[in-house]
């Protein structure tokens, strides 16, 4: 595998080449592997037709996780491929109830994904106290309640410190987001004591054309996080900015 420098620039195939942008960069390598008639073909080629089939799950499911959360700022580069790998391994390959071949992400096991962490870089303190946010529901939704105790400490060091959260309905079998609501706080002002209470409506498990999708075939999932401010700006400093996730029901 070889990597361009400068003059020739290109992507694709062209004769025994295949170049692709890896990181900014074009990666070229030569052509090789199986065919895709031979994979899907050749009973030798079983086991990998069964995990091209899975993964192709785990990609779906990953994309709709992924939409309306912006984790640029808050992880490192490699996220995208280490989620896809965690839904591979540990929930995909985890499918007791469908064959080989047919494994797919099942709702019962979602729970491992609350294991999952974006952030390599904040500091623990920061990521516990944002681990204690408290997900219930109340008569017209779902609330969000955070508090961080060690909240002073921050106020000395920066002018702002903006809390968001968000809902969504994902399913778990086609790219598609059912329903989701997204909050923001305010800048903390000098006054601001570090606690936070989203209240989210009750959101739809419904398609475009009002069907009611089976709960088997849907997942809850709730994300947050924070972004540090000097002077109204945002601090684009990775250490400060974080994501947190979890899926599943109450």
């Amino acid at each position: 595998m070889g990597i361009i420098k400068g003059g020739i620039e290109f992507t694709g195939p062209v004769g025994n080449l295949v170049a692709y942008k890896r990181n900014g960069k074009i990666v070229v390598q030569t052509k090789g592997g199986a065919t895709k008639k031979k994979i899907y073909t050749d009973p030798a080629m079983a086991g990998t037709k069964n995990n091209s089939f899975a993964f192709r799950n785990a990609v779906t499911v990953g994309v709709n996780l992924r939409k309306g959360i912006d984790f640029s700022n808050c992880a490192p580069m490699s996220i995208h491929s280490k989620l896809q790998g965690f839904l591979f391994g540990k929930v995909v390959r985890n499918d007791t109830v469908n064959p080989p071949g047919e494994w797919r992400v099942l709702r019962t096991n979602l729970p491992v994904l609350n294991t999952f962490r974006f952030n390599d870089l904040i500091p623990s303190a920061i990521e516990y106290d944002m681990l204690n946010a408290v997900w219930s529901k109340t008569e017209t939704g779902i609330r969000m309640k955070l508090e961080i105790p060690n909240f002073d400490s921050l106020k000395s060091n920066f002018n702002g410190f903006k809390i968001w959260g968000g809902v969504r309905l994902i399913s778990l079998i086609e790219r598609n987001i059912f329903d989701s609501c997204d909050v923001i706080s305010d800048l903390y002002e000098a006054g601001s004591t570090g606690e936070v209470v989203f209240d989210f409506p009750e959101l739809k498990m419904t398609d475009a054309h009002g069907e009611l999708h089976n709960e088997e075939d849907v997942a809850v999932v709730y994300h947050w996080g924070f972004s540090t401010f000097i002077d109204g700006y945002v601090l684009y400093n990775k250490a400060m900015n974080g994501v947190f996730m979890r899926v599943g029901d109450f």
